[in-house]
């Protein structure tokens, strides 16, 4: 969560382009978060699926961003090491990216 761009309160993200705050389904549709390249564990199979999968199978809550089994935010799921990158070179910030600005 490297970009500071994750507000736990409100559980939205902002686009450093124009401030606006956005749920993470926004996010995903205007492009500020690469679906594809986040990774986020799977707690009913303990497997590693994309963050656009977690979405479709209900894992993650696309307006709060928040688990749905656990009811855990986004910087509790980092925290807990449950939401990840794919890979080194992305064109798109991860779900990682955005939350944090260490």
């Amino acid at each position: 969560m490297q970009q500071g761009l994750y507000n736990k309160q409100t559980g939205k993200l902002t686009n450093p382009s124009t401030g606006e705050e956005l749920d993470l389904e926004e996010a995903i549709e205007t492009g500020l978060i690469d679906a594809e390249s986040s990774i986020v564990k799977d707690p009913t199979s303990g497997k590693n699926i994309t963050l656009a999968t977690a979405i479709q199978k209900g894992v993650i809550d696309a307006q709060t961003g928040s688990f749905t089994s656990e009811e855990i935010s986004l910087d509790e799921a980092v925290a807990a090491k449950v939401v990840d990158d794919t890979d080194e070179e992305k064109p798109l910030m991860t779900l990682l990216d955005a939350s944090s600005r260490d």
